[in-house]
């Protein structure tokens, strides 16, 4: 199976006062061909899809004209679009239904089921609040019968993960959902998208364009995770880099430098690729294609 991931787009950017759709019309036009060439079974796309909760038109029209152009030039493929800390969740999960329809899913929330009390602090309150991880696991198959499945995880804001340690919550909320995964679809291979800030990143040590909370209390550490996806790409930190500690997550960086801090980043997507031998023994490799954007 072939995979293509990109995030932070940040459609509608404003540069020092300087529209930037032009950049972003002759990167999603670069996409296009990649799709054409690679022919994927999916496209990630890692948050930060727009610059502001509230993108102009103009940025919206790019963005659905790319939609409607990817879903004619590769109709079988998979696009799975995940709201970044820039977006407005409910904003973008708007057309949810109808973009479904054209293989095209968006997940910007995390759903919430009510759980009916069964213990005695619940008594008290008649349940609690239980996350919908079956709302974010999304199988990809392709038509030789592979299947993979993407762990579809969104900014998880303080409101979702009510944690006293933020970094806490959201590892709490990623390990619950892979083992939920692993447990709904056995032996498949699982891909996690999410935005966030993860320990150890790269960043410009002056004029940063990501949102950072100084101190690090949004700063998630993976080290020590042994059930980990086989597989994780992230949106948020703009250089393209492997997260720290780890040799099976990394940040695809923004598709073009959002400050000056960043002109000599390289920009680019990640082709991923898995393949299956005689025994039936998968493989998984990471490609970043960043030539001729």
């Amino acid at each position: 199976m072939k995979i293509l991931a990109t995030s932070d787009w940040h459609l509608g950017n404003l540069f020092h006062g300087n529209d930037r759709l032009p950049e972003h019309k002759h990167f999603l036009q670069w996409l296009l061909v990649q799709i054409a060439e690679q022919k994927p079974d999916a496209l990630l796309v890692a948050g930060d899809i727009f610059d502001n909760g509230n993108p102009s038109a103009a940025a919206q029209t790019v963005y659905y004209e790319f939609l409607a152009d990817a879903t004619h030039l590769c109709p079988n493929m998979q696009i799975i679009i995940t709201a970044g800390n820039h977006d407005s969740a409910s904003r973008l999960e708007a057309p949810r239904p109808l973009l479904a329809r054209h293989h095209v899913e968006i997940r910007g929330n995390v759903r919430k089921i009510w759980q009916q009390g069964e213990s005695e602090d619940d008594n008290k309150t008649g349940g609690h609040w239980l996350y919908s991880y079956d709302d974010l696991i999304i199988p990809v198959s392709n038509e030789e019968g592979e299947e993979v499945i993407i762990l579809a995880v969104p900014f998880l804001r303080s409101d979702v993960v009510q944690n006293a340690c933020y970094s806490q919550g959201v590892n709490t909320f990623l390990r619950e959902l892979t083992a939920e995964a692993r447990k709904k679809y056995p032996g498949r291979k699982c891909i996690m998208m999410a935005h966030m800030y993860a320990k150890g990143s790269d960043i410009a040590k002056q004029d940063a364009s990501e949102k950072i909370i100084i101190g690090g209390q949004e700063e998630v550490d993976l080290e020590g995770w042994n059930d980990h996806p086989d597989y994780m790409t992230c949106g948020h930190i703009h250089k393209r880099q492997h997260i720290w500690n780890t040799d099976w997550a990394r940040y695809t960086g923004s598709i073009l430098p959002m400050s000056f801090a960043e002109k000599d980043y390289t920009h680019g997507i990640d082709l991923i690729t898995i393949g299956c031998d005689k025994g039936e023994k998968k493989e998984m490799e990471v490609k970043k294609k960043e030539d001729e954007m």
